[in-house]
């Protein structure tokens, strides 16, 4: 009797055991199935979020630069928010950046032409070393204050014809390249190297003409790959100035030798090595068609070379 007594307890409790984990178990699953069902609200929560964030950080910057905001105040703006922003909206505030800069470029040419004691300053300084990039990095008193408020807005010393004058310095906008789609990084770096090295000054180059055949190369795959970039114009306009250059040379860096002619050898070599071993271009076809126009006049500056180059660049800049 005992045992059956003992029988029915143990029963009992093995039953209530199975039932307890089976009730555990279902509680662990109804869990799980509930967080399943969070989570991508949870998410779609956080985007809209997102968003909401990031429309508001355009439309800040959208009013600031509408009640023209003080630049360097932009530029804080920009750098703050920026990373917060899809690449696209990135790319905006970047191009829209720029075009500010330009309209500020204006202002400091006219500050930098009209006040003479700039120039004597910044003349004193130069003297020295007689560099340019030794001036922009100066500590002189006298120069360091209009140098600072200059590199905070992006901009730098240039001299030419014995003047100094602001220009963009485009070193400024490598920090944002990360955050901009490749059209815009593209672009960053083509500015880059212009800014670092203007290619010409004082009707005379200031680079090889393999750099100016290779940066023309450059421009020419931007134009090529980037048809729809919002810097599409910019760029055109940039590479028409190398053809330019490639096709009449400078009053001080001449295609032609003044006293005979006769093109000059030294740059004749150079177009020649560039067509054979460059890839295939449109740049490098119009040179090696020119090439065959002037060797076709014995090397010379003849009417017939004169009206071909002129004849090619208007019909290229007329596109």
């Amino acid at each position: 009797m005992i045992n059956k007594k003992i029988i029915a307890v143990v029963t009992l409790l093995m039953l209530m055991f199975v039932f307890v984990g089976c009730d555990e178990i279902e509680n662990r699953d109804t869990s799980n199935n509930n967080l399943e069902e969070e989570s991508p609200n949870d998410s779609i929560i956080d985007e809209e979020e997102n968003d909401n964030d990031e429309e508001e950080i355009m439309l800040n910057f959208d009013l600031m630069v509408q009640e023209n905001e003080e630049l360097i105040e932009i530029i804080e703006y920009v750098d703050e928010n920026i990373s917060d922003v899809s690449k696209e909206n990135a790319s905006f505030m970047i191009e829209e950046l720029e075009a500010l800069q330009k309209n500020e470029l204006t202002l400091l040419e006219n500050e930098f032409y009209t006040d003479m004691a700039i120039q004597s300053n910044l003349m004193e300084v130069f003297q020295e070393t007689l560099d340019i990039e030794a001036l922009n990095e100066s500590e002189d008193e006298n120069i360091q204050p209009i140098l600072e408020a200059l590199h905070q807005k992006g901009f730098k010393v240039e001299i030419a014809e014995g003047v100094f004058y602001p220009m963009m310095d485009y070193n400024f906008y490598n920090p944002y390249s990360d955050y901009v789609t490749e059209d815009i990084k593209n672009y960053i770096e083509i500015m880059v190297i212009e800014s670092n090295q203007v290619p010409a000054k004082d009707a005379a180059l200031m680079i090889e003409w393999e750099e100016v055949i290779n940066r023309a190369l450059e421009m020419e795959a931007f134009i090529n790959q980037y048809k729809d970039s919002n810097r599409i114009q910019e760029v055109e306009a940039l590479y028409n100035r190398y053809v330019y250059f490639l096709l009449f040379g400078l009053d001080n860096t001449p295609l032609f030798d003044y006293s005979n002619n006769d093109m000059i050898e030294e740059v004749q070599q150079v177009y020649h090595t560039a067509i054979e071993t460059q890839e295939s271009s449109a740049l490098l076809d119009l040179l090696e068609d020119y090439l065959e126009v002037i060797e076709q006049n014995n090397n010379q500056l003849t009417d017939e070379v004169v009206a071909y180059r002129n004849d090619v660049y208007e019909n290229m800049t007329q596109r």
